[in-house]
């Protein structure tokens, strides 16, 4: 089960101003820090808390490289039994949701980002959520801590499946599928009652 904290990082919505944009790389880097620990005072769900959150992550990106350090580190994320820091999760949330971008990022966080849009690839739950944000930001934030999870999930099942494999163990690499399958199966049916309510909220919004 994922931590609390990461269900915050990811739901970081709180009822006050946001941020300005002009911020320093120190700035970036105390909001990134707050996001991971689910203490962030940003609220994501107006626009300009997302430019916030977006400028952040891209300044914080940008100073990590010059570090010599690749964040979000994506790619090894999803390649590896490495887990996700709150803030990196955070961040894949967002980019499933579209309100930041691969162009966002530096260097190689940058084609992690693009490996994630790829392998996503649901314009419709891109649709919803941006429609969704300003009548349902709440189920919008949980069905991205769901997908971005569900993403991690498999990805790392198919790692362990072909180690094993490569080992010659097919069975246990076909036990790990089918673990893999049930659990995702009770996450696509949560995945559809969430946009169901999403839907129904952007509907009724429109009246």
């Amino acid at each position: 089960m994922m931590p609390r904290r990461w269900i915050c990082a990811i739901a970081v919505a709180a009822c006050t101003p946001a941020a300005p944009l002009s911020l320093t790389p120190a700035e970036a880097s105390a909001i990134v820090d707050e996001i991971g620990r689910g203490a962030s005072t940003i609220d994501i769900c107006t626009e300009a808390g997302r430019a916030t959150f977006r400028a952040a992550v891209g300044l914080h990106s940008a100073s990590r490289e010059r570090e010599g350090v690749v964040w979000p580190n994506f790619a090894d994320s999803l390649g590896s039994d490495r887990e996700m820091d709150g803030a990196e999760l955070a961040v894949m949330g967002a980019i499933i949701a579209g309100y930041v971008g691969a162009e966002d990022l530096a260097g190689e966080a940058r084609e992690g980002a693009q490996m994630i849009d790829l392998s996503v690839g649901l314009d419709d739950q891109r649709r919803v959520f941006r429609d969704g944000m300003q009548s349902a930001c709440a189920e919008v934030m949980q069905l991205q801590q769901l997908m971005a999870r569900e993403q991690v999930a498999a990805e790392r099942a198919e790692q362990r499946a072909q180690r094993l494999e490569d080992r010659g163990d097919t069975e246990r690499a076909y036990d790990v599928r089918q673990r893999y399958y049930l659990r995702a199966q009770q996450a696509r049916s949560e995945m559809q009652s969430l946009m169901d309510t999403i839907e129904a909220k952007i509907a009724a919004a429109r009246v």
